[in-house]
């Protein structure tokens, strides 16, 4: 970490903690170059997303409606019914309009009960007015590339 960029980091901190900011909403900019990974942000942003004390959204290539033909966006949510999924979840459709789209992605696992996910994601956006919501299962093994130690992980 740059010495000039700790400065900005404990900055964005204090402002969040001092507005007692219930989401934090941050741009990247990419300007020292397009990454091998595209999941990879700076050092600043990558600071925030890990210690900012709320939820925090990283906007890496804003688009407003008003350019979009359906004037919708469209949301991710991956979900494996734990309360951390569920708080993210909340924090997605208290941004969503009525009409945007919402995919609830859930990946197979011995001890995730798909009828049940469905059945909590549907009552949750049912009681923020949401009903766009679709869901993706996948398999555990379409997630990793071949020869990844697919183990080490729990959620996406």
């Amino acid at each position: 970490m740059h010495r000039r960029g700790a400065g900005k980091m404990k900055k964005l901190m204090s402002l969040a903690e001092d507005f007692k900011a219930t989401i934090t909403v941050t741009g990247m900019h990419g300007r020292k170059g397009v990454k091998a990974d595209p999941t990879i942000c700076g050092t600043t942003v990558a600071h925030l997303a890990k210690n900012c004390p709320n939820p925090v959204v990283i906007i890496k290539d804003p688009r407003p409606r008003s350019i979009k033909t359906d004037s919708k966006y469209r949301f991710g949510v991956c979900y494996d019914g734990s309360q951390s999924c569920n708080r993210a979840l909340r924090t997605v459709l208290s941004m969503m309009r009525a009409d945007d789209k919402l995919v609830i992605i859930t990946v197979k696992e011995s001890d995730i009960k798909t009828e049940m996910i469905e059945s909590s994601v549907n009552s949750v956006c049912a009681e923020c007015n949401i009903n766009t919501q679709t869901f993706e299962l996948l398999d555990r093994d379409s997630r990793f590339p071949a020869g990844y130690n697919a183990n080490v992980y729990k959620t996406i």
